[in-house]
């Protein structure tokens, strides 16, 4: 019988001082005696909708309209998400003090009186 091998594993192993590791031990499940319930067939589902009864033609058109929808949907969703593009953003709002009446006409008032000052200044001068 050729030990050479076996021999050179068990050197190589303990040469490189790699440790075998412990086998991890599984769970058992616990025993039932009846199988799963069977899945029902495709020709099953068929018959509880009602689909097995129709023609070919319906299918198709069935298919068709279910396909259509699918489309539409993916349509407005990446028309939303190139129209999300062209949002502008947020403007941020620029802190003004409001600008009260009362000071408003009387600085009116003040700027009426030095003008008619200045052009009568003017006139005056010019004649």
């Amino acid at each position: 019988i050729n030990t050479k091998p076996l021999e050179e594993a068990v050197v190589s192993t303990q040469s490189t001082g790699q440790t075998k590791k412990p086998k991890v031990q599984k769970t058992k499940k616990k025993y039932t005696p009846f199988p799963p319930p069977q899945q029902p067939s495709k020709v099953d589902l068929q018959l509880e909708s009602g689909e097995y009864f129709l023609k070919e033609a319906d299918k198709k058109q069935k298919k068709q309209v279910e396909k259509s929808e699918k489309q539409e949907t993916k349509a407005a969703m990446k028309r939303k998400e190139k129209e999300q593009v062209f949002i502008a953003p947020a403007e941020e709002k620029i802190n003004t003090k409001p600008i009260e009446a009362d000071n408003t006409s009387v600085d009116i008032e003040a700027l009426k009186k030095k003008l008619k000052d200045k052009n009568i200044k003017v006139a005056k001068k010019d004649s």
